[in-house]
C-alpha cells in the first residue's frame, strides 16, 4: 500500500529553509531484531541523516515510517 502525505507537507518541503518535523516521539530504543527505533520506526541511519538531509529525503523517510507502522498493526 502506498502512503500519501497531506499536500501541505509537500508545500512546506519545497522550502529547504523549513525543516520538516521529525517523527521522533522520545521513545528511543532500537529493536535488535528489526534494527528500528521502537518509538519512531526509523533505522539508525535514517535518524542520523534526518538533520542533514534535504526535505525530499525526509518525505521519503516519513512515508517509510508510516508504512512500517501500518505493517506493525
Amino acid at each position: 500500500m502506498s502512503i500519501t502525505l497531506p499536500d501541505f507537507i509537500y508545500e512546506w518541503a519545497k522550502d529547504e529553509d523549513v525543516m520538516l518535523v521529525s517523527p521522533c516521539i522520545g521513545v528511543c530504543n532500537t529493536n535488535e531484531e528489526t534494527g528500528l527505533c521502537e518509538g519512531c520506526y526509523r533505522t539508525k541511519d535514517e535518524i542520523k541523516a534526518w538533520k542533514e538531509g534535504p526535505n525530499a529525503r525526509r518525505i521519503e523517510v516519513l512515508k517509510t515510517v508510516m508504512e512500517r507502522r501500518q505493517s506493525q498493526s
